[in-house]
């Protein structure tokens, strides 16, 4: 089988790329595309997890929400490292490429169900618009919703985790 290769690319705020890379496409509607990788740097942190070469990342991205999903998990190894959110613009699509813009904010669901919301220091910095930024805490309240309310959210076929109750 011919398997087709997807470049993401990742734009900052301003429109300018912060990086790209290559991922094989898994699903594709019109307004979603699943797509799969191995990390290749690394290592990196993010909140509890720590990213290194060789994971595993089942990614989705959207044309009508302002997130995207990425599914993590340690190799080949089934058992989950966490379920990673990033706040942004809906993603564009075209033919081969899948274009995003990155508005730091990130949640991370452990497979332990505590919940993490990183890099609140860096939206000040990003000089936001007031509708940018509304959309941030929109994707971010948006994303809040569907966990606490189990909606469909996640990649069909990987296993889901649900929020530790408090």
């Amino acid at each position: 089988m011919n398997e087709k290769q997807i470049t993401v690319r990742k734009l900052h705020p301003d429109g300018q790329l912060a990086f790209s890379y290559g991922m094989t496409l898994l699903h594709e509607s019109p307004t979603r595309r699943d797509i799969f990788g191995i990390f290749q740097v690394g290592p990196h942190r993010q909140g509890r997890v720590v990213f290194e070469p060789g994971d595993h990342f089942y990614e989705a991205y959207f044309t009508d929400r302002p997130y995207n999903i990425y599914a993590v998990h340690k190799g080949d190894n089934p058992e989950m490292k966490c379920w990673y959110f990033n706040i942004s613009g809906p993603a564009e699509f075209s033919a081969d490429v899948i274009t995003w813009t990155d508005y730091a904010l990130d949640l991370i669901l452990y497979p332990d169900g505590c919940l993490e919301l990183l890099d609140q220091d860096e939206l000040p910095g990003l000089g936001l618009d007031w509708p940018q930024y509304c959309q941030v805490w929109q994707g971010v309240k948006d994303l809040l919703f569907a966990l606490k309310s189990e909606a469909p959210l996640l990649m069909p076929g990987l296993p889901e985790i649900t929020l530790r109750s408090s």
